[in-house]
């Protein structure tokens, strides 16, 4: 599992991500998280390689919208097994993913802001 997490990053980064399917994206999440790979790797309990898992799976979710973060998760969140500073890294990432989708959300509201400011003021300096 550590090697097809590693693997889909390496993908990642060769493909367009723009027009990718969001929801395949998912989905190939989705699988390497499924239940039966969660309990062998909890019956192992390997650290060092949930660690691993959880940090290449939140890398690729930074090419995945909000809206489809919440299932990863609550899944990184199980595989994390309670060790607090994998807890605390998949917290920060995705507070981190909902604040850069706001500030993208009202980008274009702030650059139509400053257009119209702009042209307030050329009307002003000019009469």
């Amino acid at each position: 599992l550590v090697s097809i997490s590693k693997q889909l990053n390496t993908d990642l980064a060769s493909i367009d991500t723009h027009r990718m399917s969001q929801k395949a994206l998912l989905a190939y999440i989705l699988l390497i998280l499924t239940d039966s790979h969660l309990g062998v790797l909890e019956q192992h309990a390997d650290m060092t390689a949930n660690a691993t898992i959880v940090t290449e799976l939140l890398k690729a979710s930074k090419k995945l919208e909000v809206r489809y973060l919440d299932e990863i998760e609550q899944r990184l969140i199980t595989l994390a097994n309670g060790d607090p500073a994998m807890l605390q890294a998949i917290d920060a990432k995705m507070e981190e993913r909902i604040r850069q989708a706001r500030k993208e959300k009202l980008l274009p509201y702030f650059i139509l802001l400053i257009t119209l400011l702009l042209c307030v003021l050329m009307y002003l300096y000019g009469s």
